[in-house]
């Protein structure tokens, strides 16, 4: 399969901690040209990249990322969970890891996951610093989120992140001028995927670990798979 083909999911979580710079650095080592990482904002509303609300399952620390400082947050290890050979790795700021897709080349898909109460926030924040770099891009469940980044950077391009297509998505989809759409795998048919390759989007589709299904997507139409261990299904 084509690299174009193949998203890393949360860098490549399948082999080093999820939403790390190891786990950025792994992607690119094995061979991928486009990164997803979930961001969220501290307390002082600077940009981190978790994917939790809370800070246990990957840190082992107790509390919220949304009542968490930035020193706070930058102090944690985010790579024991995971196997000590990661111990010390931290959660690294959104710049961080967007300067590390810049040097490795990559292109990131921001999906900016707002901890309740903060959506219209996370989702200018984000959106304003992926403006700067030019070259990536931003998704969401949230539509609140992807109306306040479209009114804070129109230029980023968005994505309409669902489990299921719902009946009026591409209503919503060119309401928030989304110029692609990321499906659950699982629940894709082969007619969801002609409805939206007939408006013209891109369509991704998460997660797909298994090589024969993520061929049998592509070969539908699908654009793009995320996968935890993207190897495999390159080398499908």
């Amino acid at each position: 399969m084509q690299p174009t083909s193949v998203i890393g999911h949360r860098g490549a979580c399948g082999y080093a901690p999820e939403n790390t710079l190891a786990s950025i650095e792994t992607a690119a080592r094995l061979g991928l040209l486009v990164v997803e990482f979930d961001v969220k904002l501290a307390a002082d509303g600077t940009p981190f990249v978790i994917h939790d609300d809370t800070l246990e399952r990957t840190t082992g620390a107790s509390g919220s990322v949304a009542e968490a400082t930035a020193e706070e947050l930058a102090a944690l290890d985010a790579g024991s969970w995971f196997d000590d050979a990661f111990a010390g790795e931290p959660i690294p700021t959104l710049g961080a890891v967007l300067d590390r897709c810049d040097a490795l080349g990559l292109e990131a898909i921001c999906e900016i996951k707002p901890c309740p109460g903060v959506e219209s926030e996370t989702g200018r924040v984000v959106a304003r610093a992926v403006a700067e770099r030019g070259r990536h891009s931003v998704s969401s469940f949230s539509t609140t989120t992807l109306g306040a980044a479209l009114a804070a950077a129109p230029d980023v391009p968005r994505a309409l992140l669902v489990v299921i297509l719902p009946g009026r998505w591409d209503s919503v989809a060119r309401e928030l001028k989304c110029e692609s759409v990321h499906v659950w795998a699982g629940s894709l048919t082969v007619a969801a995927i002609d409805s939206v390759k007939n408006t013209g989007r891109s369509l991704c589709a998460y997660t797909v670990n298994d090589p024969e299904r993520a061929r049998f997507l592509v070969e539908t139409g699908v654009d793009a798979v995320f996968s935890d261990r993207p190897d495999r299904v390159l080398a499908s």
